[in-house]
């Protein structure tokens, strides 16, 4: 969740190019920030409770917290390129 966080608040809370940037659909990374922000009991809506998480994310932020660092598992969540079928040749 970490990685998404981070992503999230670079694109600076805007949802949709986060989750562009993630390979996720909008609304699970909604559910991880409301997850995120029940944990850490912050309201993610406060413009200072973003900009302190800011600076404590890229405090912390290592270089492999990147968006094609995130875990996948596959299902409907990832939406990353589709495998092509093969093409038979003639």
């Amino acid at each position: 969740m970490r990685i998404a966080l981070r992503c999230w608040l670079q694109h600076h809370g805007r949802t949709a190019p986060a989750a562009t940037e993630l390979g996720l659909a909008r609304s699970t990374l909604t559910a991880w920030l409301d997850r995120c922000g029940h944990k850490l009991n912050l309201d993610l809506n406060s413009a200072t409770a973003r900009a302190e998480l800011q600076l404590a994310v890229e405090t912390v932020a290592g270089p492999d917290d990147v968006p094609a660092a995130l875990p996948r598992r596959g299902g409907r969540t990832y939406r990353g390129p589709q495998p092509q079928a093969p093409s038979t040749g003639s």
